[in-house]
């Protein structure tokens, strides 16, 4: 059978059931639709901030309207799994990798637009009012560079962002934040598209404005079958030597207080209810069991405090949680929580990706144990048993 015979029959199935990328003509077949852009096999785990985990069966580098006109003939003619890769600052692959298209945007959705090279250029998409400014980013535009770049046009309103890893597209998805910020304060609308071909919006290139996000903690409509391709930030003018001053101040604190190497940030999302509504009622229940029985060298230092001391009216953050469980330096093979901020994993020499999720297994066991909270993730998993988590 032909390639050409191969791919008549896969659309007459493609209706009923996703197709498998284990068969080596199915992937050429996808990669010839591709062309150029496309690779077979290409490490992922590289392209996330972990550094661990396996493949991706395709790659598609997405850098231009000509690329996503293919990707959107392809996906109309086969239904595969779809990961978008932005920095993989918020990703966890496994070691087994992951068997579908994996999507990285470069390119024309990589810049940022509606600005001239002049000397007093501003950026705007010809709906600046007053002293605000309207700039029209590509999603795949890493965070800190969006801030960064802002900022050497005198706006404020992004500076937080400078020590977010992330990309401008997962930003929207998750609604990321930090320093009392996050994207839902200045998103003024995105560009999004739906890849799933069984959907009524598939390849429509849709403009949802910030009211129509659904934005809460951590949240937004966004969707894992969709792609944000570009993001218009409401910002203001300001006085530019202020806001570098700010960047300043939050890069100092960042590196004062967060961990450098190989993590992704924080690794689970903060409890956003009181203690005395999680189980004030567990104060003598908490585990006496010696930390070298859970698989560590840090006997004695589970804390031993009544839930009643730690304060039924606040609202703790997972790391105090976790730091307050007894949990900072624990380790699972090379794999450890940061001695540093006990919301972050540390990926050494040598870890995988296993590791890394056997310890996010284990520190949500250790602190529903310990406060009767479930930690939820914020890190996305893929290709491990998501119920576990």
């Amino acid at each position: 059978m032909t390639l050409e015979e191969r791919f008549l029959l896969i659309n007459r199935e493609v209706s009923q059931s996703s197709i498998s990328l284990s068969d080596p003509e199915i992937v050429k077949l996808i990669v010839r639709g591709l062309g150029d852009g496309a690779q077979v096999d290409k490490p992922i785990g590289p392209l996330t901030t972990f550094r661990v985990g396996g493949n991706a069966r395709i790659f598609f580098e997405l850098d231009s309207e000509h690329s996503l006109e293919r990707l959107f003939e392809v996906l109309n003619s086969y239904l595969v799994p779809i990961l978008v890769i932005g920095n993989g600052s918020n990703l966890l692959v496994s070691d087994s990798g992951f068997d579908g298209l994996a999507i990285h945007l470069s390119g024309k959705f990589s810049e940022v637009s509606g600005f001239d090279s002049s000397e007093n250029a501003q950026y705007f998409d010809n709906q600046a009012r007053g002293p605000e400014r309207i700039v029209l980013c590509g999603a795949g535009l890493a965070m800190p560079v969006v801030a960064r770049k802002t900022v050497a046009r005198s706006l404020t309103g992004f500076e937080w962002a400078v020590g977010v890893p992330g990309t401008l597209g997962g930003g929207v998805a998750m609604n990321a934040g930090g320093h009392g910020s996050q994207i839902s304060d200045c998103l003024e609308k995105a560009t999004i598209v739906s890849l799933d071909a069984t959907s009524d919006n598939f390849a429509l290139l849709r403009q949802v404005f910030a009211a129509e996000m659904d934005f809460s903690y951590r949240h937004s409509c966004v969707q894992s079958s969709d792609l944000v391709l570009w993001a218009s930030l409401k910002l203001a003018k300001a006085s530019r030597s202020d806001s570098e001053k700010k960047l300043s101040e939050i890069v100092a604190w960042r590196r004062e207080n967060q961990p450098g190497g190989h993590n992704c940030g924080s690794v689970f999302t903060n409890p956003q209810t009181p203690m005395a509504e999680l189980g004030s009622d567990m104060i003598n229940q908490a585990p006496q069991t010696p930390m070298a029985e859970l698989g560590s060298d840090m006997i004695n230092q589970a804390p031993q405090t009544p839930m009643a001391e730690l304060g039924d009216d606040t609202i703790y953050s997972a790391g105090a949680l976790i730091e307050m469980a007894g949990l900072k330096g624990f380790s699972v093979g090379q794999a450890s929580v940061s001695t540093k901020h006990a919301n972050f994993i540390q990926a050494d020499p040598g870890c995988s990706a296993q590791n890394v999720y056997d310890l996010i297994l284990t520190i949500q066991e250790r602190v529903e144990m310990r406060f009767g909270v479930r930690l939820k993730l914020e890190v996305k998993i893929l290709g491990f048993d998501n119920d576990a988590v």
